[in-house]
C-alpha cells in the first residue's frame, strides 16, 4: 500500500490535485466558500421555511348589514385556516389605509341589505379587496374568498331547504349535486418546505461551485504559477482539469450531501424514489458545475471577469429552470436558454425520480442533456488551455506574460 501512495505521488494528475486540496486548505476564502459559507447560508434559507405553510395572513372586516348573513359570512372567514380577522373597519377607504400601513393584506365587504338581497332573490356579492403585489397572498385570499361565498351560499340555501322539510341528506345532495373528488399529487398539504427548499439550496451551491472554480486557472495565471503547472503536468491539459477538479468535487460533494442531510433529514421532506439515485445525481451537479465554472477560468484571463460572467449567468438560473415561472410557458429563446444550466436539468431528474416517484429510465432524458454539458465544457476548457500552453511556448523566449 506504501509503495502505491508513493507511485500515486508521482503521478502528475495526482500532483496537481494534492497541491489543490493543500490550496484550498489553507486559503481562508476559499474555505469560507466551500464550507462555512455554504453550511450557514442553508440553515438559514431552511429555517425562513419553517412552519411550511401560510398561515393567519392578516385581514379585516367591513360590515355595513349587520345581520344574520354577515355574521355567517364573517364566521366563515374566521374558521378559514389560511385567514386571521385583525381589523373590524367601517369603510372602503380605512381599509386601503391599513393596506398601505402594511397592517393587512386583504378586506372583506359585506354590503348593506346583503340579507334582505338574499331572502328577496337579487344577487348579492361579497367584496373582495387583496394585495396582489404579493401574488401568494392575493391568490390565497382569492381562493379563499370563493370557497367562504360558496359556503356561505350553501348554508343560507341548506337552512331553507330545511325550513321545507327535507331532511339534511337531501338538503346537501340538492346543493352539491356534483361533487369534485380532487386528489394533489406530489405535495398536498401545499407545504413551502417541499416547494422551494430543494430547488433553492442546490441552485445556491451551483452557484457557489461556479465562483470557487471560475479562480482555478486564472488565479494561478495571476500569481505566475501557469508555468510550473504545466510542467507539473507535463504539458497535459486534462492532468490540469482533472487533477484540479478532484479535491473541489469532493469538497462540493460533501456540501451536496450536506443539503441531502438538510432536505431530507432535519426537515423532513419526503423522498419517494431511491436515496442512492439522489447521492448519484448530486454528485453528477456538482461535478457538472465545477467543470463549466472552470471553463470559464480556462477563457478569461481576469479573475474578476470569469467571476462577473459565473454571476451572471447564475443570477437567472432558478427562473429559467421553471421553479417560478412554467418553462413550457416561456419563449423558445428562454426555454433553449434554460438547457444550459446544469441545475435545470438536476432539477427535473430529482422531481422526476425523488418526488413523483418516477421509475429511474424517465430522468434518462436529463441525465444525457446534463452528460453534453459535462462533455462540451471539459473539451472547451482543454481547448483554451491548450491556447494557453502555446502562448505561453511563445512567450516564454521574450519573457512577456500571457
Amino acid at each position: 500500500m506504501i509503495k502505491i501512495y508513493k507511485k500515486m505521488k508521482e503521478i502528475p494528475l495526482f500532483k496537481i490535485a494534492r497541491m489543490e486540496f493543500e490550496q484550498i486548505i489553507t486559503r481562508k476564502a476559499y474555505y469560507m466558500l466551500l464550507v462555512t459559507l455554504p453550511i450557514i447560508l442553508f440553515f438559514i434559507l431552511t429555517m425562513i421555511y419553517e412552519k411550511k405553510i401560510v398561515t393567519q395572513i392578516p385581514v379585516a372586516i367591513v360590515d355595513m348589514d349587520h345581520s344574520m348573513v354577515s355574521r355567517l359570512l364573517i364566521q366563515q372567514v374566521a374558521s378559514t385556516r389560511s385567514l386571521s380577522i385583525d381589523k373590524y373597519l367601517n369603510s372602503i377607504d380605512e381599509v386601503k389605509d391599513e393596506m398601505l400601513k402594511g397592517n393587512i393584506h386583504g378586506a372583506f365587504i359585506i354590503q348593506k341589505d346583503t340579507e334582505k338581497d338574499v331572502k328577496t332573490g337579487k344577487p348579492v356579492f361579497l367584496t373582495v379587496y387583496k394585495n396582489t403585489s404579493n401574488l401568494i397572498l392575493g391568490n390565497m385570499i382569492m381562493r379563499d374568498a370563493a370557497t367562504i361565498a360558496k359556503m356561505g351560499s350553501a348554508e343560507i340555501l341548506r337552512r331553507k331547504l330545511r325550513l321545507t322539510g327535507m331532511s339534511e341528506e337531501q338538503a346537501m345532495n340538492t346543493l352539491n349535486p356534483i361533487r369534485v373528488n380532487s386528489n394533489s399529487l406530489f405535495n398536498p398539504g401545499y407545504n413551502y418546505l417541499i416547494y422551494l427548499i430543494p430547488g433553492l439550496l442546490p441552485v445556491l451551491l451551483q452557484m457557489i461551485i461556479m465562483v470557487v472554480a471560475a479562480l482555478t486557472i486564472n488565479q494561478c495565471q495571476a500569481e505566475g504559477k501557469l508555468p510550473g503547472l504545466y510542467k507539473t503536468a507535463n504539458n497535459n491539459v486534462f492532468n490540469i482539469i482533472f487533477g484540479k477538479s478532484i479535491p473541489h468535487i469532493l469538497f462540493n460533494f460533501a456540501t451536496g450531501l450536506g443539503i441531502i442531510g438538510i432536505i431530507f433529514v432535519f426537515s423532513e421532506v419526503p423522498v419517494q424514489g431511491s436515496y442512492l439515485f439522489l447521492t448519484l445525481l448530486m454528485l453528477y451537479f456538482v461535478a457538472t458545475s465545477f467543470f463549466m465554472g472552470f471553463m470559464f477560468s480556462a477563457i478569461f484571463k481576469d479573475p474578476f471577469m470569469s467571476t462577473e460572467a459565473v454571476i451572471i449567468i447564475n443570477t437567472p438560473a432558478f427562473i429559467f429552470s421553471g421553479y417560478t415561472f412554467p418553462l413550457w410557458a416561456m419563449t423558445s429563446a428562454h426555454q433553449g436558454l434554460a438547457e444550459i444550466f446544469p441545475f435545470t436539468h438536476y432539477m427535473n431528474a430529482f422531481f422526476k425520480v425523488n418526488q413523483f416517484g418516477a421509475p429511474l429510465n424517465y430522468a434518462l432524458p436529463e441525465l444525457l442533456k446534463m452528460t453534453i454539458i459535462f462533455i462540451t465544457v471539459i473539451l472547451v476548457s482543454a481547448l483554451f488551455l491548450q491556447i494557453k500552453k502555446k502562448k505561453l511556448s511563445e512567450f516564454t523566449k521574450t519573457g512577456e506574460s500571457i
